[in-house]
């Protein structure tokens, strides 16, 4: 709902799939784009105004999220968040580095037949890094493994475990969502992981074009 790197359709040798055991550390990133922002995010971004933006990303979070006051969001266990920075006429790339809660709602997801994107437009691409880690944790400590659940991807056509937050509900949509790809015309799928998505740091982003 950005940021999954698709398996190469080579085999993969036998070391490798030792070596894959394959731990998936779904990081914030990835698994948002995954689930939860396709459902969320057209209804939301066509809201006038942010009280309206805020009031549905509360209720699209309601275990993790209590309320808001139009300038911070609260979280469960007391956690008072900034939703906007207050930089006007912030240049997309500076959004791309330093989004704000705000930020990250400011593209819609079209819907209806898709038309060739404008420049630039690329819905969910903004993510401010404070919220994610927030809802999942940080990838880099055992936060975001303690809440990893083991699913088989692709039972039919590929039937290896990964490994998913449970975070949101995200483990059980994905395995919705393996199983509408599994269903397709053979052919259709993509092919499998190769390796698991990583903790990584991102790189200066570039501007879509």
């Amino acid at each position: 709902m950005n940021a999954i790197e698709e398996a190469n359709a080579a085999p993969i040798d036998q070391a490798g799939k030792r070596r894959m055991a394959v731990r998936w550390v779904a990081c914030a990133h990835v698994l948002l784009a995954l689930t939860l922002l396709p459902a969320l995010m057209p209804p939301l971004l066509h809201a006038q105004d942010r009280r309206e933006l805020l009031d549905r990303l509360v209720r699209a979070y309601p275990d993790a999220l209590t309320g808001h006051d139009d300038t911070t969001i609260t979280w469960r266990d007391g956690t008072v968040m900034p939703v906007d920075d207050g930089v006007v006429g912030k240049p997309f790339d500076q959004m791309l580095r330093n989004a704000s809660i705000l930020d990250q709602m400011r593209l819609s997801y079209p819907s209806g037949p898709a038309a060739p994107p404008a420049p630039n437009a690329d819905p969910g691409r903004f993510r401010n890094e404070a919220f994610f880690k927030k809802m999942y944790g940080d990838c880099n400590t055992d936060e975001v493994r303690r809440n990893l659940v083991t699913i088989i991807w692709l039972p039919r056509s590929w039937g290896k475990p990964v490994q998913v937050t449970r975070v949101n509900g995200v483990a059980e949509r994905l395995k919705q969502v393996s199983a509408e790809i599994d269903a397709l015309a053979p052919g259709c799928a993509p092919p499998p992981f190769r390796s698991p998505v990583c903790c990584r740091v991102a790189p200066s982003p570039i501007p879509a074009g």
